[in-house]
């Protein structure tokens, strides 16, 4: 009986185990070059939460002019921005797999190339919210 089974899906492992066209080698070249960008970055996720709750303290814990106060809230609200805009890319993005047959090689690598824009701008906002906040918090620290 486990010889039947076997039997009947090989033919369906090697027809679902096609080689890939030039265009799909492509497409999924460009998705793990933007992937490559989210691993990089996404670890730091923990970086923002942890100086989010410094800040946070500090502005509680901490008599604060009306300039100083401004400032945390700058520096609180860009990490926002920045763990925000992983979170919507990464609930967005879709795999080029899932447009193959409802879009054209030239669609599926125009939205690649602008999904690349995409999480390079979160990666920049990653890193710079990331700096003004852990500079902000280190002044404030010692």
């Amino acid at each position: 009986m486990k010889y039947l089974k076997l039997l009947l899906l090989v033919p369906i492992f090697m027809f679902s185990c096609g080689e890939a066209t030039p265009e799909e080698i492509e497409e999924n070249t460009l998705h793990e070059s933007l992937y490559a960008v989210h691993d990089e970055v996404m670890p730091e996720m923990s970086t923002i939460n942890r100086i989010s709750r410094g800040l946070r303290k500090v502005k509680e814990s901490t008599k604060l002019d009306s300039l100083q106060r401004n400032q945390f809230q700058s520096a609180l609200t860009n990490l926002e921005k920045a763990d925000e805009g992983m979170m919507d890319w990464m609930h967005n993005y879709k795999k080029p797999s899932k447009w193959r047959g409802e879009k054209t090689h030239e669609e599926i690598m125009d939205y690649l190339n602008v999904e690349m824009e995409k999480i390079s701008s979160v990666k920049q906002l990653m890193e710079s919210s990331i700096k003004e906040g852990q500079t902000l918090l280190d002044a404030f620290e010692k």
